[in-house]
């Protein structure tokens, strides 16, 4: 019997330090409130996506810019000790290590203010190292909180290499029409796919038609994520798919949508359909909404598993 390979994944992206705030409520306008807890935990979009798929099983190596500070040792060695490969890592001595500053409610749900530091200063010209390693990669999965030419940059360079993309846009910008077609993946959240759009999701007939729009628009592939509702596939050739979510009790939503994107690469990486990639994908961000923190809150593939052994499912 042939031993199933590795999958093999590269994240190019954001690294920042969460100084996670909890509280009853969110703070208004000209408000002081008694918070309930506060900690400190590596995160960032780019990290948790590659530490995620790193604790489901796939081979991964994490791009990214730190500042020359504590905040950046601490989350180089929270990477590491997750098996992701920081060997091509880089290091900026002026600038601070992108810090995050998410507001958890007691509901769970959560406002967040980025300083992203070291993040913007992450420039194209710094990528051409990598073509070796994005050329042995089964996937490049990317996000938008680092500059927007270094994004454009490495997925051009992931289309010459013949590597799938998968683009998560968020935070929600406008992006450049061109780069639809280089895109094999695109991921975003229903607000990410409005600013993408123009077309507000309501209800689940709007997502769709949202999801036909950037088939139109020249995305070939596109998932959106509804939170609870679970999440829509559609692709240009007019296959759809729609994959509830898991019902679980949430603590904290802070890496949800990350653990989502980085569980669904790497299905795609190890080979299996879309609607399969996006089951597994729903059952482990429903694993990381149940626990507090970034990085802390993502599950291990045996987690997944009995999640979706809760439900049934033979994924």
């Amino acid at each position: 019997m042939t031993a199933q390979k590795t999958p093999r994944i590269t994240v190019i992206g954001s690294l920042m330090t969460d100084l996670v705030i909890s509280s009853q409520e969110f703070v208004k306008e000209g408000e002081t409130i008694v918070g309930d807890a506060f900690h400190q935990y590596p995160g960032g979009k780019g990290a948790n996506q590659a530490v995620t798929a790193a604790r489901l099983g796939a081979q991964v190596t994490m791009v990214g810019k730190l500042g020359d500070d504590a905040f950046g040792r601490a989350m180089l060695a929270a990477l590491q000790e997750n098996q992701v490969d920081c060997s091509y890592m880089l290091r900026s001595p002026d600038v601070s290590t992108g810090v995050g500053n998410p507001q958890v409610d007691a509901q769970g749900h959560n406002r967040i203010v980025v300083v992203p530091g070291a993040n913007m200063d992450f420039h194209p010209q710094e990528l051409e190292r990598l073509r070796p390693v994005v050329e042995a990669s089964d996937v490049v999965v990317l996000q938008l909180e680092i500059p927007l030419e270094t994004v454009y940059a490495a997925i051009d360079m992931a289309y010459e290499c013949s590597t799938c993309v998968v683009l998560n846009p968020a935070p929600a910008t406008a992006l450049q029409p061109e780069i639809a077609g280089k895109v094999d993946w695109l991921i975003p959240n229903e607000h990410e796919a409005e600013v993408l759009t123009g077309i507000p999701i309501v209800d689940m007939d709007s997502a769709w038609k949202a999801a036909e729009r950037l088939a139109a628009i020249g995305y070939r592939n596109a998932v959106i994520t509804l939170g609870h509702q679970g999440a829509i596939c559609y692709n240009d050739s007019g296959w759809s798919a729609s994959v509830p979510a898991y019902p679980v009790d949430a603590v904290d939503t802070v890496a949800a949508g990350d653990s989502y994107i980085g569980a669904f690469s790497y299905g795609l990486a190890a080979g299996w359909s879309p609607e399969r990639a996006m089951r597994y994908a729903s059952a482990t961000a429903a694993v990381t909404v149940t626990r507090a923190g970034a990085i802390p809150s993502l599950p291990h593939a045996s987690e997944v598993a009995t999640m979706l052994g809760k439900e049934g499912c033979c994924c």
